[in-house]
């Protein structure tokens, strides 16, 4: 009689989490469709952009942490949460819409961390969100919003840089005057560009740190002294960075102002900063592997009643896929009707004022790769002084365009 109960248990426990699995794959599938376009932006930003070449590792990590965290995640019994839950996807799903009418993109990007918020809370409760907020909001550093941050940083960076490369210089013999973001060498004017200030690898620097200091680091304290040492020396990293650049161009020692091989380009704050990181991690790790708790019998009770309860979630789970589904529907097939110009954009005067313009080729390869449906490219003079004037119209706002 005994052994009958077990099987039955086992063969009950098998087909739960079949379905729970297929449950999940249904849910899983219903996101990735409706963000498919969102995600298509991300990843081309990943592979264009070194700054953002951390966004392919940054979704590995946000993973790797939830499996850290398994043995927790299966004490847990879910409890759906429908009505906070289904508020914050639909807030989440609503951010995606408006984002992609508007053409916005980062408003549908940071719609992800919405979403993903929603459907723990919604499917799983608030125990579980509790478990997940920090893997979820560690995904905000495979988005593309830190721009607008690291938009108003640039100056100080740019001036922090070229004091620090400029007393560097002095400090090693080489004449060197600043004034603001100029360093004045006797043989070369240099300047730190806004992508020459650093700001942007240090969103890389403190993505790292913060997932270094979660892994292998205990306690708040040790944890903000290593991210801080990280974003430190990466500043400091690119101080040295234009002062090593002075040196090369003052005794012409490349004709490259970054140095042979490119090793002097920005990525150089990142490589020093990634470099203290793991340094940092190594002294400052106390963490020991904890043996791991022999499973009572009251805490293999509990994880079966967890297990069970699965039935449970798949109709909150169902729901949110099925909305998700819609969404993608929308998203990936339905585009807004053609809207042609109201006159030809050749009607646009060839004279205006003091100045005669006449057709010119399309000079700037960014203009040549729009893909307009319709472009107009005059040049215009007045004097001795030219302007170039290029227009391009869309007809249908669609992802790309």
């Amino acid at each position: 009689m005994h052994i009958e109960k077990d099987h039955t248990i086992s063969a009950a426990t098998d087909h739960t989490g079949i379905g729970a699995y297929l449950t999940a794959a249904f849910l899983a599938g219903g996101f990735f469709f409706s963000y498919a376009g969102v995600f298509k932006a991300l990843t081309g930003a990943w592979w264009d952009n070194s700054a953002y070449s951390h966004g392919f590792l940054v979704p590995v990590a946000s993973l790797y942490i939830i499996w850290t965290e398994r043995d927790r995640l299966k004490r847990l019994t879910p409890s759906t949460g429908y009505i906070a839950g289904f508020a914050i996807l639909a807030i989440g799903i609503g951010m995606l819409l408006t984002g992609n009418a508007a053409g916005v993109m980062v408003i549908q990007e940071l719609s992800i961390i919405v979403t993903l918020t929603g459907v723990a809370l919604m499917v799983l409760g608030a125990d579980f969100l509790k478990a997940l907020w920090f893997p979820i909001a560690y995904l905000l550093f495979m988005l593309r919003f830190w721009d607008f941050i690291a938009a108003r940083l640039h100056y100080p960076f740019q001036n922090f840089s070229a004091f620090l490369g400029t007393k560097l210089l002095n400090i090693i013999g080489i004449p060197a005057y600043r004034e603001s973001i100029f360093i004045e060498l006797p043989n070369i004017t240099l300047k730190v560009a806004d992508v020459c200030s650093g700001v942007n690898y240090l969103i890389s620097v403190l993505a790292l740190g913060i997932i270094l200091a979660y892994l292998t680091v205990k306690g708040l304290t040790r944890s903000i002294i290593l991210v801080c040492a990280g974003i430190v020396i990466a500043t400091l990293a690119n101080g040295v960075r234009v002062a090593l650049i002075g040196t090369l161009s003052f005794y012409n020692l490349s004709g490259d102002l970054h140095g042979p091989y490119h090793v002097l380009q920005a990525m150089f704050v990142a490589a020093a900063g990634f470099a203290a990181l793991f340094a940092g991690a190594w002294a400052l790790s106390n963490r020991q592997e904890a043996a791991g708790p022999s499973q009572s019998t009251a805490a293999l009770r509990a994880a079966e009643k967890a297990h069970f309860q699965a039935d449970s979630i798949k109709l909150p789970a169902i729901v949110a896929a099925c909305l998700l589904i819609a969404t993608g529907g929308y998203m990936n097939f339905h585009l807004p009707s053609p809207v042609e110009p109201r006159a030809d954009l050749g009607t646009i005067p060839y004279e205006i004022g003091v100045w005669k313009g006449h057709d010119s080729p399309v000079e700037y390869r960014v203009f040549q790769t729009l893909g307009v449906d319709y472009e107009v490219s005059r040049t215009y003079r007045s004097g001795e002084t030219d302007m170039k004037l290029y227009i391009g119209y869309y007809n249908l706002q669609k992802q790309d365009k």
